[in-house]
């Protein structure tokens, strides 16, 4: 070993060095985006209050670390495309999901959706007019087409349509794994007591 060291010359130590060095400045540098870097960029126009208070109250509902992102969802689609976003669902019960469950096996059991821990939400959009032209039965298109989704994957939110869960369609549906956790871990945690004073999951 020493006469291999013996044998490096002093530009190659240098080399060597000064990729060593710039490698640990890179690495120490990447952080992967958790569920509290994801709203660091929002402005206010983002955060303003909702004028449906129906949806108002559902984001008020959401998990604390998720509202800010659902609401910029909601008023960027409004500043940006001139449509209206409404929620039609968003934290659920085990036993609220237990019977969307009953009523389509295709629903997740309960504690298997982000509903269940205030990280996902369900909206329809509507046009200036008021008339509904976003729902579950538009296409994956449809909703790409008018351009929310790409401002849902700007925001860093997940989408449910263009066959995310297979074959079960669900375009109406954006969430978001909180610091990469999985519906799995958060029930985890919930059923284990890891919440908050107000009952909501600690991620």
């Amino acid at each position: 070993m020493k006469s291999i060291l013996k044998n490096i010359k002093p530009i190659e130590w240098a080399i060597g060095l000064g990729i060593a060095i710039t490698t640990y400045i890179v690495v120490s540098r990447i952080k992967l985006k958790g569920i509290n870097d994801l709203d660091s960029s929002l402005s206010k126009s983002d955060l303003e209050p909702l004028k449906d208070s129906n949806s108002e109250k559902e984001v008020q509902r959401l998990h604390p670390k998720f509202r800010n992102i659902a609401r910029a969802l909601i008023n960027r689609t409004k500043n940006k495309l001139g449509l209206d976003m409404f929620v039609t669902s968003g934290l659920r019960t085990y036993a609220k999901q237990a019977e969307l469950h009953k009523q389509n096996s295709q629903n997740a059991r309960p504690g298997y959706s982000s509903h269940n821990f205030g990280f996902a939400f369900d909206v329809n959009v509507k046009d200036k007019k008021g008339n509904i032209i976003l729902r579950k039965s538009s296409s994956s298109k449809q909703w790409k087409d008018a351009g929310v989704v790409k401002i849902a994957n700007d925001l860093g939110l997940k989408w449910g349509g263009d066959g995310a869960f297979g074959s079960y369609h669900d375009p109406v549906h954006f969430y978001i794994k909180p610091n990469g956790k999985s519906t799995s871990e958060l029930r985890a945690l919930n059923d284990s007591g890891k919440k908050d004073s107000s009952g909501y999951v600690l991620v």
